[in-house]
């Protein structure tokens, strides 16, 4: 999954029933992945230099949920972001639907959400 830049989707606050342990899993059962992601934001200039929309920086995977939360914290004391979010997201393998992400963690400035 890849968002584009300004793309912001409704979200899930529940993040309390996480497995903070817990490995990226594939289920066979539901035919479900749960991915782990740390994605970075950047403050897009204006042309009077003026600081504009957020801008997507980075977007990293990872295996459980607690590597995604410290890399997050990692890249918020970067000089260049301006904000972070750490947040799982739920795929369908059957059909590569996407579900709303569950956010871990949100630091900074990030956009906001409905």
């Amino acid at each position: 999954m890849r968002l584009g830049a300004g793309d912001v989707r409704e979200v899930s606050r529940n993040a309390f029933d996480l497995d903070l342990e817990a490995p990226m899993s594939e289920t066979k059962e539901t035919g479900t992945k749960v991915h782990y992601v740390c994605q970075t934001y950047i403050a897009k200039t204006t042309a009077r230099g003026q600081q504009g929309n957020l801008q997507i920086d980075k977007q990293l995977q990872y295996s459980t949920p607690h590597e995604a939360q410290e890399r997050a914290e990692r890249e918020f004391r970067a000089e260049s972001c301006v904000g972070v979010d750490a947040y799982m997201v739920i795929e369908d393998s059957s059909s590569g639907e996407v579900g709303d992400p569950t956010f871990l963690v949100r630091l900074g400035s990030v956009p906001e959400q409905d």
